[in-house]
């Protein structure tokens, strides 16, 4: 999977897993994470997204622009909610109670790649989520309870 910033440039996947597996050493993921901010912040990544990826798709600049300005009408609320659940069906759908860190940020970020305009995300929204189900534990998150 290729995954790139906002800026187009690649992120390092393996990075990015060892930094959450540091992250988690340190304990530092005791913090209650809101779910409504959480998504309100997919809602974001996925207009940075499109934005970003606008000029690749349309032959002039104004129709790039025009392309990035549905913002306007855009909904976060609803899209985050949407991209939330997306996100967990997919997640639910590959992983086990028992699966591992390296596991759960391969499903999410498959997730998100297939979601998300060109491949592009924002590293700490896809942390935040990460710490997200695993605060929660799979079996919360998922409704397998």
């Amino acid at each position: 999977m290729y995954l790139f910033d906002e800026n187009f440039a690649p992120i390092d996947v393996e990075a990015l897993k060892d930094e959450l597996k540091e992250d988690q050493l340190k304990d530092t993921w005791t913090d209650e994470i809101d779910e409504g901010e959480l998504e309100y912040e997919l809602a974001e990544m996925y207009l940075t997204a499109a934005d970003a990826t606008a000029h690749s798709y349309y032959s002039s600049e104004k129709l790039a622009r025009l392309a990035s300005e549905r913002a306007l009408a855009f909904s976060p609320a609803l899209a985050g909610k949407n991209i939330f659940r997306r996100v967990r069906t997919f997640v639910c759908k590959f992983l086990k109670e028992g699966s591992t860190l390296g596991e759960i940020v391969d499903a999410v970020l498959e997730a998100l790649s297939s979601i998300l305009p060109g491949g592009i995300i924002i590293e700490k929204v896809v942390k935040k989520l990460v710490r997200f189900i695993i605060n929660r534990g799979l079996t919360r998150f998922c409704g397998w309870e």
